[in-house]
C-alpha cells in the first residue's frame, strides 16, 4: 500500500511541476504595434545610470514588463514571485550592459505608449458589453 501511495505521490509531484512549466514557457505574443527603437548599435554604450537588481526590482517595473513581453516572450502575471525577481536580474544586466532598445532608456513618449500597450495586452479585462446605438452616440 505503501509504494502505491509514493507511486502516487510521486505522480503528483510531476503532473504539478509540469503544469507549472507549462504556465511560464514562452508562447507567441501578438507584436506590439508601437515600433521599440533598436538597441544601440555601439558596444560601448553607458546607460543612464545603474540599476540595482535588489533595489530597483519596483521602480523599474513598467521598463521590465515591456521588456519581459518583447524580449522573453512573457507577461509579468505569469510569473510567481521567484520567477520574476530572477529574470529582473536578468533585464538589469541587459540594461546595465546596454543591450535594451533606446526607447527603454529614454523613458519618453514612446516609451509609454509601449507601457500602455503591454499593460493593455497583459493585463486588459476580458469584458464586453454591448451598447446601443443611442448609448454610442
Amino acid at each position: 500500500k505503501k509504494d502505491k501511495k509514493d507511486k502516487k505521490d510521486k505522480k503528483d509531484k510531476k503532473q504539478k511541476k509540469d503544469k507549472k512549466q507549462k504556465k511560464v514557457s514562452k508562447v507567441k505574443l501578438q507584436p506590439l504595434k508601437t515600433q521599440l527603437e533598436p538597441p544601440p548599435s555601439y558596444s560601448s554604450y553607458t546607460p543612464p545610470h545603474t540599476l540595482n537588481p535588489s533595489e530597483d526590482y519596483f521602480a523599474y517595473n513598467p521598463h521590465f514588463k515591456v521588456w519581459l513581453y518583447t524580449s522573453m516572450s512573457l507577461k509579468f502575471k505569469d510569473l510567481d514571485a521567484k520567477e520574476s525577481r530572477s529574470l529582473f536580474v536578468d533585464f538589469a544586466d541587459d540594461w546595465n550592459g546596454g543591450r535594451l532598445s533606446a526607447t527603454i532608456y529614454s523613458s519618453g513618449a514612446l516609451f509609454e505608449a509601449c507601457v500602455d500597450e503591454v499593460r493593455g495586452i497583459c493585463e486588459g479585462s476580458a469584458w464586453s458589453f454591448r451598447v446601443t446605438e443611442r448609448e454610442e452616440g
